[in-house]
């Protein structure tokens, strides 16, 4: 595209984000989860500052774009422990990379900040009520249905320039999203628009032959059917889906049937990851407290986020990652157990749930640290911790009031009380 052309087109559309933001900050929240289906780099920078350029999406544009957003009309920053804990995993990330400072280090450690850190922060705190995130969730599923037909219709998840597991892992979140909002959806209408959309983003998730994608897929279903405590509905569902698994498995090329069955150590992309396995081991063998450095992910197949993170911050940076799942675990959970479970707080909290423990799955045989749902993932979390706040908020409200009516009670109760020695006083005996 032609560079003055491309530049007035981008200034035109800063204008109409910001513009448009700064009078709905709903609005910025809701395009930068539509996009982050789409990981499409769209332009690189910060060549200067090391890593050979430090890519974009449009998810991450509109989360830089953001921030005068937030600066504006966002409120007083929210995260408590669970900022602590991030910043903690990214000290802990920048203090062993200063042992083995290397060329990618400061691209990675820009991607953690932005992930683990801002996205968290603005998510929790620009918000101006949970229903926001509505808008968020209907985005996501927009963009993630339109993935699911291309790859259904084309035959193939490499569709509009994205890797076929960014594509699987986009579809598997969307199919998380769906499956939670349809047990909130009230009347038989909503209920089935979001059975239709599981149906099309399942058919579109088993094409796209992700095998993480479905790793990811069935750890986030159990998670939302183990929250929402439906295990019998789990196993139904469990049967339906063995029906169109059945079904997409007979109209699937041999081809594909191939790739899938293929686990032996002899396949090329097994082999693979075995290779990635052994160069990250000798490399945390070599350093085993601080490792390597972060940014060596970039440096070779990193398709094992455990092995990754040993590889580049050692036992240290392994730790410091567990306690921070520790520590959002442990908010989910604590959370979930406030909230009713037929309120879309419970949704908020199930989805944020699902498509964490979905990524990191995901992250065991394939690559944690990429653009697109892994943003979406930790943003979620920023959404837990606004349902937190406004829970306790409205606890804090109604213990006052109750406090309030108890006072009202004993000073009328005080004013209706006969003076003493009046002749309502019972005689003594």
């Amino acid at each position: 595209m032609n560079p003055p052309l491309l530049l007035a087109l981008g200034f035109v559309y800063v204008s109409v984000f910001w513009l448009g933001c700064i009078y709905r900050p709903n609005l910025a929240l809701a395009l930068i989860f539509a996009c982050a289906p789409f990981p499409n780099s769209l332009g690189s920078g910060a060549s200067n500052l090391g890593g050979g350029g430090l890519e974009f999406s449009l998810a991450e544009i509109n989360l830089f774009l953001s921030v005068p957003v937030f600066l504006l009309r966002g409120r007083r920053p929210l995260g408590g422990v669970v900022l602590a804990a991030s910043a903690f995993y990214i000290a802990v990330s920048v203090a062993c990379s200063l042992v083995h400072w290397r060329y990618t280090t400061l691209t990675a450690l820009l991607q953690v900040v932005i992930y683990l850190f801002y996205s968290v922060t603005l998510f929790a705190t620009l918000a101006r009520s949970e229903e926001d995130y509505r808008w968020c969730f209907h985005g996501f599923l927009a963009g993630t249905l339109v993935l699911a037909v291309a790859v259904t219709l084309t035959g193939s998840a490499y569709v509009f320039g994205i890797h076929k597991n960014n594509c699987g892992s986009a579809i598997s979140a969307g199919f998380l999203i769906a499956l939670e909002l349809g047990f909130q959806a009230r009347g038989w209408r909503r209920k089935a628009a979001y059975q239709g959309i599981c149906l099309v983003l399942g058919v579109g998730l088993i094409t796209s032959v992700s095998r993480g994608s479905w790793l990811g897929a069935l750890v986030g279903a159990v998670v939302i059917f183990a929250l929402r405590r439906q295990f019998l509905l789990m196993l139904r569902c469990t049967l339906a889906l063995t029906v169109v698994v059945a079904a997409c498995w007979t109209i699937m090329p041999q081809a594909k049937k191939d790739y899938v069955l293929g686990l032996s150590k002899d396949d090329w992309n097994i082999k693979m990851r075995y290779q990635s396995r052994d160069y990250a081991l000798g490399y945390f063998e070599s350093s085993p407290i601080v490792g390597a450095g972060v940014g060596l992910r970039k440096e070779y197949d990193a398709t094992n986020f455990v092995f990754c993170t040993l590889a580049e911050t050692g036992l240290l940076g392994l730790a410091a990652f567990l306690l921070l799942m520790a520590v959002v675990g442990w908010t989910v959970w604590q959370t979930h157990l406030k909230v009713p479970r037929k309120s879309f707080s419970f949704s908020v909290v199930a989805i944020a749930a699902a498509l964490l423990l979905a990524k990191l799955a995901h992250g065991m045989v394939d690559h944690y640290w990429v653009r697109g749902t892994l943003m979406a993932s930790w943003a979620s979390v920023g959404m837990v911790i606004r349902v937190k706040r406004d829970q306790q908020r409205a606890r804090r409200l109604l213990l006052q009031q109750r406090q309030q009516e108890a006072q009202r009670a004993l000073e009328e109760e005080t004013l209706v009380l006969p003076p003493t020695g009046s002749g309502w006083a019972l005689e003594q005996p």
